[in-house]
């Protein structure tokens, strides 16, 4: 399963909801198949962006999830790729077919491009 960055955003923006609406989640369960969100869930709890459980099978894979809340790193990450337009920018840049990029990549590149929006860059 490759991770999907688009429905990771699309997950972090549904959990900060105060009390996650049915239409926030929507989208996320419509367009998505239940064993790549369920494994999306397993990482973001297991990269300590989101307190939850994972509920796993008989072979130890992701079954379903428990998310919680966002964590203070959830919420930072969330932060830097929130703009529609950073994420745009983001994406066409980093997010290439064929690319790998990290995690950490993603957030690095997407906090600089709101150090420049924000003028705070050289």
């Amino acid at each position: 399963m490759k991770r999907d960055m688009e429905l990771i955003r699309k997950m972090l923006l549904a959990l900060e909801s105060e009390e996650p609406s049915e239409v926030a989640w929507k989208d996320v369960h419509e367009n998505y198949a239940t064993e790549q969100y369920n494994y999306h869930s397993h990482w973001l709890i297991e990269a300590g962006l989101v307190k939850g459980v994972t509920i796993t099978d008989g072979q130890d894979m992701p079954d379903g999830a428990i998310m919680l809340h966002l964590t203070w790193s959830g919420c930072d990450f969330l932060d830097s790729i929130r703009d529609a337009s950073i994420w745009e920018k983001t994406k066409a840049n980093l997010l290439k077919p064929g690319a790998s990029m990290t995690f950490a990549l993603v957030k690095e590149y997407a906090t600089h491009l709101v150090k420049q929006k924000l003028g705070m860059t050289d």
